[in-house]
């Protein structure tokens, strides 16, 4: 099996031949770290020596393009000369993953978030947004958030969160695992919050 990762911009899953791009999509190319490998190979629903399932390979590409860090992903398959073995190429293009989001309420309020959604290719998402208020006695709040998916390979996602100021004073944490294939035998999850709110 071998695995190859396209930038976010240029390339596409089913011609890896290199676009026309603009110099801004090529210096985002250069600040964006691809996926690192690993994080595909944990989550393809099969492995070297498996026998050939068509529809591990199906629900493979869905899972794969179900993180929000991929764009897109095909799996290809060809022959060898070795009639009882294939080669498989699982071919991924990332998602620019790093944004800004601001939002005007009023003259007294706004929310500014900053993201990362594969945060040094590892598939780890880190949000800061921050909460300016001045009608309030304080004035900013902060909320945190970091969130894991497919934790080790074992399709268990986790999510920590703090939230504190203007009146909040909020942390949580979750862990689920969903249905994620026809051949996922269990689900399911648990979640803890200790909140503190203004109302």
């Amino acid at each position: 099996i071998e695995f190859i990762g396209l930038d976010a911009f240029g390339q596409s899953v089913y011609d890896s031949t290199l676009y026309n791009i603009s110099w801004l999509e090529k210096s985002a190319n250069r600040l964006h770290i691809r996926t690192a490998n690993f994080l595909i190979k944990n989550t393809i629903l099969f492995k070297n020596g498996d026998l050939l399932n068509p529809i591990d390979f199906a629900e493979s590409e869905q899972l794969i393009r179900s993180q929000d860090f991929i764009e897109d992903a095909n799996i290809v398959v060809s022959c060898t000369d070795d009639t009882t073995l294939v080669n498989v190429k699982v071919i991924t293009k990332d998602a620019w993953s790093i944004g800004v989001d601001y939002r005007y309420g009023n003259k007294y309020s706004s929310q500014l978030q900053i993201y990362d959604k594969n945060l040094g290719g590892l598939g780890v998402y880190l949000s800061t947004n921050l909460y300016y208020d001045s009608s309030k006695p304080t004035i900013i709040c902060r909320k945190y958030e970091l969130s894991v998916s497919n934790i080790g390979g074992s399709f268990i996602d986790g999510n920590v969160w703090e939230r504190r100021g203007q009146g909040y004073e909020t942390y949580a944490f979750s862990a689920k695992r969903d249905f994620y294939a026809s051949k996922a035998k269990y689900g399911g999850g648990a979640s803890f919050i200790n909140s503190r709110e203004p109302y």
